[in-house]
């Protein structure tokens, strides 16, 4: 397999960390006596949200008709608005005219540092004493080409001799291979024994992603049943089956049905679950786009930007992860984002008169243009909103429409299966088999087939379509009968 290098820089670069997102920097930067304390600040926290590319020259700035340019623009002006909030008014006014972040950290460098041998020290020490430990190989990768590209740069001339160029690389590559996690020791020690010289950094970075990918590849199953996430559980968790019980997500603070990932270690008291939705975008914090938003690039957060957010899928509170837009100021809950736009199924239906089954096709669109009134609340409107907005789910026949929001606030805690709700299920399908009975009459010594028959496929649908979105939304493909659903009063 293949490592593409630029991909693999892409995916980090473009991804989010909202941690520190939103805190101001405790060093205010007011003139050389204080520049290596506030540059090792803002340094921690541009590592901390990912955004320590933008400043020290890895990140290019893409054509105005790439598709990367608004994911670019949006995170430099985030970079700019930290760095122009974290110095005096005075230096302000030397950088003011900079649009480019890489270009105020070079101004602000080249003003208050130029070859401080102090500085230079600094840098030294940070980049022998840097290990990968939790970090992942490639943003270790960043943090340490971020530190070499700085000193580079602090040396200047001192630099410019071709032999100590040569030395400088290879002394790069060492220090590099050093710091990386013990995993990764039978690789650096072939690469150490098999090349001299030592290869790029760049080659090096390629020669062990490529080795930790055909790992992964190899214990991909094991993988996908257990992950570890750093910062937000200290624990491995497990992928679990539904249990047909629901759950409280950890991570989005919503209810789940389905597959979900847990920690079983016997000290956690924490009772950690994450539906799977969740846990995914966590490991991942993917850039991404929804088909109902094409013009939006969301990001991955840990936690709303800020004040009360509501999901503009499901129009419910965001209490905890969420793909946010900054541009469109839009917030997606992880299960609204991951719905499927479309969900169909087949059944079988009896014909009495021929005896034989015919096909019945039921199809359901996920649709933010809600077409008619929602079966459980009977209004087109979601909730307490003003105007139509919110998204539903609709059958192709039109028959059948039901908010996403109503179903999340179907009440299933108490008394998932409860013998109360399972005699009020028992009790309606023998109303509904009476009915159905009483309107089959016979005559001319033969059976005529009446309005039950199309009762009992109505509900039958009914039952088909409610399994369905349930499915969708929780994530468990629960089977219930006609007076379950009647119990828990969706039609």
């Amino acid at each position: 397999m293949e490592f593409n290098q630029e991909t693999s820089l892409y995916s980090y670069i473009y991804s989010a960390c909202e941690t520190g997102d939103h805190d101001e920097l405790s060093v205010v930067l007011y003139g050389r006596e204080n520049y290596r304390e506030w540059r090792r600040a803002m340094n921690l926290k541009l590592e901390m949200t990912k955004k320590l590319c933008f400043v020290d020259g890895t990140v290019t700035v893409p054509a105005k008709d790439d598709p990367k340019y608004g994911a670019w623009k949006t995170r430099n002006e985030l970079v700019l608005s930290w760095i122009r909030g974290s110095i005096s008014e005075e230096i302000k006014e030397n950088v003011e005219a900079l649009t480019n972040a890489v270009d105020v950290w070079r101004g602000l460098r080249q003003l208050y540092s130029p070859g401080d041998p102090l500085l230079i020290s600094d840098v030294e020490e940070e980049i022998d004493s840097l290990r990968q430990e939790t970090r992942t190989l490639t943003e270790y990768f960043v943090k340490y080409n971020a530190l070499w590209m700085e000193l580079e740069t602090l040396l200047g001339d001192q630099n410019k001799c071709s032999c100590g160029k040569e030395k400088m690389e290879q002394e790069k590559v060492k220090t590099f291979l050093k710091g990386l996690h013990e995993r990764f020791h039978s690789t650096r020690s072939r690469i150490m024994r098999e090349n001299r010289p030592l290869p790029s950094l760049h080659q090096v970075f390629t020669l062990i992603a490529e080795h930790e990918e055909l790992v992964n590849v190899a214990t991909n199953e094991v993988t996908r049943r257990e992950k570890l996430i750093p910062n937000q559980h200290p624990h491995g968790l497990t992928l679990k089956p539904p249990t047909g019980a629901p759950f409280k997500c950890s991570g989005c603070r919503e209810r789940g049905f389905g597959w979900s990932y847990r920690c079983e270690n016997d000290e956690c008291k924490d009772d950690y679950v994450l539906c799977e939705p969740c846990a995914n975008a966590v490991m991942d914090k993917p850039l991404v786009r929804h088909p109902f938003f094409k013009e939006s690039n969301f990001l991955f957060y840990e936690k709303p930007a800020s004040g009360n957010r509501i999901c503009d899928g499901c129009r419910k509170d965001v209490l905890g992860f969420v793909y946010h837009c900054t541009d469109t100021d839009l917030d997606l809950h992880p299960r609204c984002f991951n719905l499927k736009r479309s969900i169909s199924v087949e059944l079988e239906e009896e014909e009495e008169e021929e005896e034989e089954s015919v096909s019945v096709s039921v199809r359901l669109e996920l649709t933010r243009k809600i077409p008619k009134k929602c079966v459980k609340c009977k209004s087109k409107k979601v909730g307490g909103e003003s105007k139509v907005e919110g998204w539903a789910y609709e059958s192709s026949d039109g028959k059948f429409c039901y908010h996403v929001s109503c179903f999340k606030e179907i009440k299933l805690e108490d008394g998932y299966f409860s013998k109360e709700k399972l005699r009020k299920k028992k009790d309606y399908d023998e109303k509904v088999a009476v009915r159905s009975k009483k309107s089959t009459v016979s005559g001319g010594g033969g059976k005529k087939k009446g309005s039950g028959g199309k009762m009992k496929k109505y509900f039958k649908i009914a039952a088909v379509v409610f399994q369905l979105v349930f499915a969708a939304i929780f994530g468990d493909p629960i089977s219930l009968s006609v007076g379950f659903i009647h119990a828990l009063g969706l039609f």
